[in-house]
């Protein structure tokens, strides 16, 4: 009895074992791409091998070199996933089972694995693929999302015609779904007779895609936008025969008590800002430089000290895709947490990075502690210890630099110069926003402005002299054209003698919002002396003329 109840017992526990690593085994191994999930890829060749001396199976991929193709999932059916691929002249279909990786004849590589594999996985459970491994998971910016994503490299030999190839296969795939994200081949091919050598490389990379959105990468919205900073120094030192292409810039900074930058062009699509920086010197000279920054990659000339990153980061978010031109340097956010600036509450991104690298000649090590606002990408706050070696010659220059905000028009407290006749009013505004003034109506009682916010609740308290808008009646708000209630949720106003306070809320989602102020009475545009003057004169003259005809008749 007791045999067969150890037996018995032995028979439950292997089969539970197996059912448990065969759920393992289908969960591992099932699509996670879904019909109607679509993906576009930019396509790049070079090198002298023709897109006709490529392997059949790869000629479509080659010939669409600087064009785009897409990727159409139209069936998902257990482990086998159709679509379609639409090359610039052509379409075709494809299928591949993501369990074992048995696939279509013609198609051009591995497009598809299963979702949620993990470093050491085999690419698909099969013979010919048992050596094939997911080497690296890394989370990189593909579509305008950081995504979590799999990767794997592997060699590959064949012949086709009279053309021997020896290609070595690099994929990123995401994790999630499984779909290809970028695939890179380096190929060379010989003739049989060996007097002909060619050698190419063929990248496809996703620029788009229906499965994920972008992040809200920009948080600079308008070319009205800009930040002031203050700079301080505390050393620079170079040898004398030191030279770098950034040197006149370093050098710049290290005579610099104030930098602003402000934003000419936003181009949300490509993720870039267009930025004119005003450099203001100790001698009281000032250089402007025009930068432009990606803030999705880390492409372009502004990147020197990350004055802008994107929006919305949390911990663990890598900054962006390339640092300072070498993709070998990666920084991620380390926290998130509230902080006051300008007087206002915001959520800010910290990064604390350290790394040594080497390009060309030049060896470089930098230290940095940095702040970004989380809501606009912008620099907030930044130490800098920088230094570089020419590891040929020996020269070498080091700095040390501190960065600090003390003035943006994206939050804060402003003052708003507003002029009726020969009057100039001063209206002061403190908000989480940015607020622009717009215009002033004599006719109406009526002063405009144009409040713009990223996300959230946005505030602003208006602080306005009585002896430009007063009391003595009901005051009106309108938010977006639409005349509010007072209420705490609205806007509330509180009185003394010399201002009256208007506390007004309202959605900030990116987009400006007009809010009109109508006050009971507010200070009539007068006519200006010379205007009077003039009039006067005027007046006169009629008179006299009409004395003189008098007098004749």
């Amino acid at each position: 009895m007791k045999k067969k109840t150890m037996l018995l017992t032995g028979l439950l526990l292997t089969a539970l074992v197996a059912f448990i690593a065969l759920r393992s085994l289908t969960a591992q191994n099932l699509p996670g791409v879904e019909t109607n999930n679509q993906f576009e890829y930019k396509v790049t060749l070079d090198g002298n091998l023709t897109a006709e001396n490529f392997p059949s199976r790869l000629q479509d991929l080659a010939k669409s070199n600087s064009s785009t193709v897409k990727i159409e999932i139209i069936d998902v059916t257990d482990s086998n996933v159709t679509f379609n691929v639409t090359y610039p002249t052509l379409t075709k279909t494809y299928w591949i089972n993501v369990t074992d990786g048995s696939n279509s004849t013609d198609i051009p590589f591995e497009m598809f694995v299963a979702a949620n594999l993990t470093v050491g996985d085999s690419i698909y459970n099969s013979t010919e693929y048992k050596d094939i491994n997911v080497t690296s998971v890394e989370t990189q910016l593909y579509c305008g999302a950081y995504r979590k994503v799999v990767m794997c490299t592997y060699d590959k030999n064949e012949t086709e015609g009279a053309l021997n190839y020896t290609e070595t296969l690099s994929f990123t795939w995401d994790q999630l779904t499984g779909a290809i994200l970028e695939f890179h081949l380096e190929i060379s091919a010989k003739n049989t007779t060996d007097t002909e050598y060619y050698e190419g490389t063929l990248t496809m990379k996703a620029i788009s895609t229906n499965v994920w959105e972008k992040m809200p990468g920009i948080g600079v919205f308008d070319e009205k936008d800009w930040a002031k900073y203050t700079v301080t120094k505390v050393f620079f030192n170079k040898t004398e025969n030191f030279t770098d292409p950034l040197l006149n810039y370093f050098m710049a900074l290290n005579k610099t008590i104030s930098i602003t930058n402000t934003v000419q062009e936003v181009n949300i699509t490509e993720g870039t800002v267009l930025i004119n920086q005003t450099l203001e010197f100790e001698n009281g000279t000032k250089q402007w430089n025009i930068l432009e920054i990606n803030v999705y990659d880390g492409t372009g000339n502004g990147t020197f000290p990350m004055w802008l990153i994107g929006s919305k980061l949390n911990a663990t978010d890598p900054i962006h895709g390339l640092i300072y031109g070498m993709p070998e340097i990666t920084a991620t956010i380390n926290e998130t947490k509230k902080e006051k600036f300008l007087e206002i509450d915001r959520i800010v991104c910290i990064v604390d990075f350290n790394w040594t690298k080497t390009k060309g000649d030049i060896e470089y090590t930098q230290n940095m502690t940095a702040k970004w606002d989380r809501a606009t990408g912008i620099l907030l706050d930044a130490w800098i210890y920088h230094y570089e070696e020419n590891t040929t010659s020996g020269d070498w220059m080091e700095m040390e630099i501190s960065l600090n905000l003390n003035n943006t028009s994206l939050w804060g407290r402003h003052t708003h110069e507003i002029t009726v006749g020969e009057e100039v009013y001063e209206v002061e505004t403190f908000s989480n926003t940015s607020v622009f003034y717009k215009k002033v109506s004599t006719a109406e009682n009526s002063c405009t402005f144009e409040v713009r916010g990223p996300y959230g609740t946005g505030f602003c308290n208006f602080s306005i002299p009585t002896d430009f808008m007063w009391d003595n009646g009901t005051w009106k708000i309108y938010r977006g054209g639409v005349l509010l209630t007072e209420d705490p949720e609205n806007y509330t106003i509180t009185l003394n003698d010399n201002y009256t306070y208007i506390y007004i809320k309202y959605p900030a989602d990116g987009a400006l919002l007009e809010l009109k102020i109508v006050a009971p009475n507010m200070v009539p545009e007068l006519i200006s002396l010379v205007t009077l003057t003039l009039l006067i004169s005027t007046l006169l003259g009629i008179a006299a003329v009409k004395t003189k005809i008098r007098k004749k008749s």
